[in-house]
């Protein structure tokens, strides 16, 4: 396999001046868990828009549910059950998310 580099950018400010110091590492073959594309700055702001998308829905989901009144009733009294070791934790997500949809 072709060699990489991995490229470390520092950036220093002090004293009113900024220095840059560029640390370029060969390597054998690419890093685990990374896609090359993103090696080559090809499918960073892909992957960046995806994550993005993702941040959005869990964002609004997590308000949408925590905002719900039959939820918001619900939870304490969990709270105490969960607390007291009367139920589970797993039950006590299922029986909220089921308040939620109204099932």
């Amino acid at each position: 396999m072709a060699p990489f580099y991995y490229f470390y950018i520092f950036i220093f400010s002090g004293m009113g001046k900024n220095k840059k110091a560029l640390r370029i590492q060969k390597g054998i073959e690419h890093p685990p868990n990374v896609n090359p594309d993103v090696l080559s700055g090809k499918g960073n702001r892909k992957q960046q828009a995806v994550l993005r998308m993702n941040d959005a829905i869990m964002e609004y989901l997590n308000k949408s549910f925590h905002d719900d009144e039959n939820v918001k009733r619900a939870k304490p009294q969990l709270e105490r059950l969960l607390q007291k070791g009367k139920i589970t934790s797993y039950r006590a997500a299922v029986y909220l998310i089921d308040k939620y949809f109204k099932r």
